[in-house]
């Protein structure tokens, strides 16, 4: 949509963004009207106690809670769509309980009679038991058919995909025998029981439903069956699955399931007694065993009128972070919430730390949780409820040993993924703990992780393996959990300390239809995600052992197989050790990524190592590189310009033979923050000249009149440049003047061109101008004139040398923020929003990612937090809600309180949004009136926001060409302006770096940009008429759009300051093909063509 387009809808819009469109932000999209839940539950029957403290509760509400409440009414669900969906489950057990006994047969003589009575294949678990096993399989009808958890009170809690009824169907203990836990026997039956169930309820549902097989968290040793009505449309509140759930209750003895016992017996291991623990196989019949238990926790807790609402909290939290019960995932997922909550609401042997009182309010609860989560007992210890027992033998951590049940309620959460979910704990802990962030938008609405915002490297593996009927997998349930196994120890000790974080997982279901074999779902490819170690992610040489050590070294060697070589250091030692040849900066930015398709390609297979897709490679041809550093970091990259501004620094403070010494230098350039979108380099000098402010030690010979202060300046620098020309390393020094109208303003430079081949304007403050522009508001004296002046001296010598320093210090401490904030400019540039935006906004947005306390931690890669800011400029309301960008860190509450009431009082004050539309407060700029009083306007600002959630759009579509997010859409443009670029000075520059022989020639012009000035003219001329939009970075066009107003027939008045053309009904409208001619004709030599869209 076009710029011209924009004005409408936001002022059509008069409210902040409601619950609706926060719901849409969370996936959770449907309107208010048609939430049937109620918040105001009923009170627990506990008399006057429970009515007292939810009455003090509800009185001290904060913002956060009333957002919480409105949260709630759209992820619970209740009253006549679960009535709907508990009419259709009564129905299923009814069909289950009318299915016929079968009598006991052999195991191979069953499986046939029932996949050829039912046209269907059992989903059993491999290995298979032999031909000449004495397994018995028979079916008999259920002991129980109830269904689970939250869904017993008639409330479910909904999820991005709709919500789930889980169906418990408990199979009858004496289907097995005392030894059927070994050697999967269980399983074997079990799946028998639940084929059985499959089959009668598919010829009773008919076609009304989606039948489908799937596994209970994605362990391939328990199948269960999931249904789908097929009348479900709208919203995730209006879809629903059920999901079968066979089970049997406590039949096998604790004793013998426990993580350190040995539940898989082959001939071989008994001959040689060689019985290894099997703690993933025990807990998996723990954790069936165990079913009935939990849901009967469940649903006698949550009476309590909050315990729902926690867990629907609990829920979304989870699904904005993706955490679930896959094994192949977290292993923690919203069943586990509801478990664990339950148990510390409910047990009388937790400590008293974390111990919940059920009067508690939901948000406590979700909180408690959280610190239960986040704890270092959790993390170092062994805990343990309902009992005791010899815990001396268990290894594992993370472990809450239910003594009831047996069960390690974390047993799928390896240590990789408990890492993570404490962090992302002790995160949202630390957000809900701030009291001046609003934590409730980063808790709940955002989606945490989405790749390209969580990792630093993320890509796709390719899967391959065979899944054969005689694969034994020991412990682990099938081949393919073996294979993400196997990718993440290899990974990992091939990236060694290059990396903070490394997970691989698969987040895709696996489903199959009842007449498919269940290992045609398998996935095709597994996903891993890296978070670097800056400081030594792109070292190039990995040290190995020393060559005396001939076991390691041979380990090593195996280990990189032909990449290993032997080396002397020059310390003398000798060791072993794998160089990576980097030709290019490129080369070395991937060495992560050249690691692991190395690694796989030795150890799996190379059309694995060949076929790995990184996600973030997009990223690597959109910054332009310049040959001065080789450096993957571009905060290096600035080195050259940083030297030269401290040599030009040091030459000016030692200037002799000068009326006045130079009291001070400060930076007030984005090539002196790390943040211009081209380094500036001896090769690109001609453009790009450095801007410096600088002050004379204190005099009172000044004139007290401003425009003799200019005078005075002039003459300052040109005694400046006259000694400054007789310096061996100074080119060229003159004085140069702006501001030639405005004879109060500061109206010279000095420019001085370096023969390092750098060049900087110098601009000469003096602290008295800004009190005589005071004193003229003061006297009322030309009152706008004075109000510019005030203006343009504080924003010129004040705001942007502290906005330098601030944005410096930021990129000082996190490296990759320069990348960040390159890669922004480089994408509103792109868009044609050049002068649009300032550079200053551009580069608080980027910074915000890093000091502003949000839904993530702290990005170790400018492109990941390139890519939080696009979703921030997505989601941003900026109609009401400030940017307050914490650069130093230690912003207090008082100065964010006076930022928000600043911005109050502003758009009270200009409901039209004149000024000031992005409101962006740092310390030293608290009422936005430096950053964005002029730009963007409102309707450029619109723009930002649809551009940014397009891109977004594409940056998580499955396969995302980056590319693509720096490429402009020129449908919305009314004409395009073609440049010949043979005329512009930035496209000379780049021949240079083509042409040798170019490359010393020196530019008479440092910083003449005919193309902004040619836009500055247009937007002068036309300023009431058009728009005009161009990238500064590459300019080989101009895109204009006409203001609607003048498209629009109106009489005819003599006042009309633009070309028209007269309608046949006598009125006028803009003569656009004269408009388009005098611009040909302005532009000259430096127009290509200028076309109607």
């Amino acid at each position: 949509m076009g710029v011209k387009d924009q004005t409408g809808q936001l002022s059509g819009s008069k409210h902040a963004r409601n619950a609706d469109e926060e719901m849409q932000d969370a996936s959770f999209s449907e309107d208010v009207t048609e939430v049937h839940s109620d918040l105001r539950t009923k009170r627990p029957k506990s008399g006057h106690k429970a009515e007292v403290l939810e009455d003090l509760t509800l009185s001290k509400l904060s913002a956060f809670d009333l957002k919480v409440n409105e949260l709630l009414k759209e992820v619970v669900v209740s009253g006549k769509r679960v009535a709907k969906a508990l009419s259709f489950v009564n129905s299923l057990k009814k069909t289950i309980r009318k299915i016929s006994e079968v009598r006991e047969a052999p195991f191979w003589d069953a499986k046939k009679k029932l996949e050829h009575d039912y046209k269907l294949i059992i989903p059993f678990p491999q290995p298979l038991p032999p031909t000449d096993t004495n397994i018995k399989l028979s079916y008999k009808p259920p002991v129980s058919v109830e269904v689970s958890g939250l869904f017993g009170q008639d409330q479910a809690c909904v999820s991005p995909d709709g919500w789930s009824i889980d169906l418990l169907i408990e199979i009858p203990g004496d289907l097995f025998t005392d030894k059927d836990y070994l050697n999967l026997r269980y399983f074997h039956k079990r799946a028998y029981y639940l084929a059985k169930i499959a089959g009668k309820v598919t010829k009773s549902l008919k076609d009304s439903c989606e039948i489908s097989f799937t596994f209970l968290n994605d362990d391939t040793r328990k199948p269960i069956l999931e249904i789908v009505p097929k009348d479900q449309t709208g919203s995730a509140k209006k879809h629903y699955r059920v999901r079968l759930l066979p089970y049997v209750n406590e039949r096998f003895r604790i004793q013998k399931l426990l993580p350190h016992k040995n539940g898989i017996r082959t001939v071989e291991s008994t001959e040689d007694h060689s019985l290894l623990p099997t703690p993933k196989y025990n807990y998996s019949i723990l954790e069936d065993t165990s079913l009935g238990y939990y849901a009967k926790c469940v649903k006698e807790v949550a009476s309590s009128p909050y315990f729902v609402n926690a867990c629907a909290l609990g829920n979304v939290w989870l699904n904005q972070h993706d955490f679930s019960s896959s094994v192949h995932e977290c292993g923690f997922g919203f069943h586990e919430w509801c478990s664990l909550l339950a148990i510390l609401m409910s047990s009388k042997d937790i400590s008293a730390g974390f111990s919940l009182s059920s009067y508690l309010p939901a948000v406590q609860l979700f909180k408690g949780t959280l610190m239960f989560l986040a704890s270092k007992e959790l993390e170092n210890s062994i805990l343990q409820t309902n009992g005791s027992i010899d815990t001396s033998h268990f290894s594992s951590k993370p472990t809450f040993f239910d003594g009831r049940t047996g069960l390690n309620l974390f047993h799928k959460v390896n240590p990789v993924f408990f890492q993570k979910l404490q962090s992302a704990a002790r995160h949202t802990l630390r957000l809900t703990g701030a009291a001046d962030a609003d934590a409730f938008d980063s808790v709940f609405l955002t989606k945490v992780n989405s790749p390209i915002m969580l990792y630093d490297v993320y890509g796709y593996i390719p899967v391959q393996l065979s899944v054969e009927e005689g694969d034994v997998t020991k412990d682990s349930d099938s081949a393919f959990t073996n294979y993400l196994d196997d990718i993440y120890q290899l990974l990992k000790r091939g990236l060694g300390d290059r990396i903070d974080f490394l997970t691989v997982f698969s987040a895709t279901q696996m489903k199959w239809g009842l007449k498919d074999l269940w290992y045609t779902a398998l996935p095709k490819e597994i996903s891993i995600g890296i978070l670097l170690n800056p400081d030594v992610s792109i070292r190039v040489i990995d040290i190995g052992p020393s060559a005396e050590n001939e076991a390691e070294a041979a380990a090593f060697r195996e280990f990189w197989g032909e990449l290993s070589e032997l080396r002397k250091f020059k310390d003398g030692t000798i060791a072993e050790c794998v160089y990576w040849d980097c030709p290019t900066p490129e080369d070395r930015r991937r060495i992560p990524q050249r690691i692991i398709q190395k690694v796989l390609s030795r150890h799996i297979a190379s059309t694995v190592g060949d076929c790995v897709r990184f996600v973030h490679d997009g990223f690597s041809d959109v910054l332009g590189r310049t040959a001065l550093v080789n450096s993957t970091d571009t905060f290096h990259e600035f080195v050259p310009v940083l030297n030269a501004y401290h040599e030009a620094v040091k030459t000016v403070m030692t200037l002799e033979d000068m009326p006045l010494a130079i009291a001070d230098v400060v930076p007030a350039d984005e090539a002196l923050r790390y943040s211009s979108s081209r380094i500036p380099g001896a090769e690109t000098y001609a453009t790009s000249p450095v801007n410096v402010v600088f002050n004379f030690e204190s005099s009172a010979r000044w004139p007290d009149d401003l425009e003799s202060i200019q005078k005075t300046k002039i003459a300052f620098l040109l005694k400046m440049a006259e000694v400054l020309n007789a310096e061996e390393n100074v080119e060229r020094a003159m004085v140069g003047l702006e501001n030639n109208d405005k004879p109060k303003f500061n109206n010279c430079f000095l420019q001085v061109m370096f023969t390092n081949g750098f060049t900087f304007n110098f601009r000469l403050r003096h602290d008295r101008e800004l009190t005589l522009w005071d004193l003229r508001l003061k006297r009322r004296e030309n009152v706008q004139e004075a109000k510019t002046g005030k203006f343009a001296y504080e924003h010129d010598f004040q705001f942007i040398p502290r906005h330098t320093l601030a944005i410096q210090a930021v990129c000082q401490k996190y490296r990759s923020c320069s990348k960040a904030i390159r890669l922004a400019k480089h994408w509103f540039y792109s868009h044609l929003l050049t002068d649009h935006v300032s550079d200053e906004i551009i580069e608080l947005l980027a910074a915000s990612v890093y000091v502003n306390l949000n839904s993530w931690q702290v990005p170790s890669s400018g492109e990941t937090a390139f890519c939080r800011m696009l979703y921030f400029l997505s989601t941003w309301d900026w109609r009401f809600e400030p940017l307050i960008v914490d650069v130093n860190e230690n912003m207090t509450a008082d100065q964010r309180n006076e930022i928000r009431h600043a911005m109050d009082q502003h758009r009270k004050n200009d409901v039209s949004l004149s000024h000031a539309a992005f409101f962006v407060a740092v310390e030293y700029d608290l009422e936005s009136k430096y950053l964005g009083w002029l730009t963007p306007s409102k309707v450029i600002a619109n723009r930002i926001t649809m551009l940014a959630k397009a891109s977004f759009q594409l940056l998580t579509s499955t396969t995302p060409d980056l590319k693509l997010l720096f490429q402009p859409s020129l449908t919305s443009y009314h004409c395009i302006i073609r440049l010949r670029t043979s005329k512009l000075p930035i496209f000379r520059e780049k021949a240079k770096l083509e042409y040798k022989n170019l490359q010393m020639l020196v530019s008479n012009r440092p910083g003449f940009d005919p193309v902004k000035s040619f836009v500055e003219e247009l937007m002068r001329i036309y300023s009431d008429v058009a728009y005009f939009f161009y990238n500064k970075n590459g300019p080989r066009l101009i895109a204009c759009v006409f203001d609607p107003r003048v498209l629009e027939p109106r009489p005819f008045k003599i006042s009309l300051d633009y070309p028209f053309v007269v309608q046949k009904s006598g009125n006028v409208t803009l003569d656009i093909d004269l408009v388009m001619e005098e611009i040909r004709r302005l532009g000259g030599d430096m127009i290509k063509s200028v076309e109607r869209v």
